[in-house]
């Protein structure tokens, strides 16, 4: 299911098996469970153990091109590996141009 699949993901990052990791995330159309917004946060969690701020940028940018709503988790992860790499502008600018746009899934579940 989908909780597995995230963990296989996470794990796949963590032994630094991108290519792998994300080839699984795409697969959700191939008879595999759909990618929830957990299983984006696995991959955002893998990309962040290895300090890939613009790989976790772009996890969390494909949650809102997929019409996925980020938690508490997506927001801590991009904001904490954003900040970490020294890149924390980015991901404030971009979460207030949403914002400014009018996105409502912003503030969803947190």
């Amino acid at each position: 299911g989908v909780a597995s699949c995230g963990s296989l993901i996470l794990s796949l990052g963590r032994a630094q098996h991108w290519e792998q990791a994300q080839q699984l995330l795409g697969a959700g159309g191939s008879g595999l469970a759909l990618p929830e917004t957990s299983t984006y946060n696995a991959m955002m969690l893998a990309h962040a153990s290895a300090l890939r701020w613009e790989q976790t940028f772009h996890c969390f940018q494909q949650l809102h091109w997929k019409l996925l709503c980020p938690n508490h988790v997506s927001f801590s992860v991009l904001l904490r590996t954003c900040t970490v790499a020294g890149k924390w502008q980015a991901a404030f600018q971009w979460l207030s141009q949403l914002q400014k746009d009018g996105e409502n899934w912003i503030g969803k579940d947190l």
